[in-house]
């Protein structure tokens, strides 16, 4: 994946791996290419990072907070990950 990318789409969890797998399907079926998919883990306890592993896919990075975040710090973990010139969110469960 390159460096620099048009759009970051940061997807902020939290124990809803459940929820994730078909988010980031959803996220990945863009015909558009030059765009990134951050999974920012918010401490999750579940299998959160299996999930995001098992799709295994250039576009799609995973970012993990070692200590449990507010909602609003959450948000502005993922942010501060995004490589987009563009950045938006997409909620683990749409």
């Amino acid at each position: 994946m390159k460096k620099n990318v048009l759009f970051s789409i940061v997807m902020p969890t939290r124990n809803r791996a459940s929820l994730l797998q078909n988010s980031l399907q959803t996220a990945l079926r863009q015909e558009f290419t030059d765009y990134e998919i951050v999974v920012c883990d918010n401490n999750s306890s579940d299998n959160t990072r299996e999930v995001v592993q098992s799709l295994s896919h250039p576009r799609l990075r995973y970012v993990f907070s070692r200590k449990t975040l507010s909602m609003p710090d959450n948000w502005e973990f993922a942010w501060g990950h995004a490589r987009g010139k563009y950045v938006l969110y997409l909620c683990d469960d749409d």
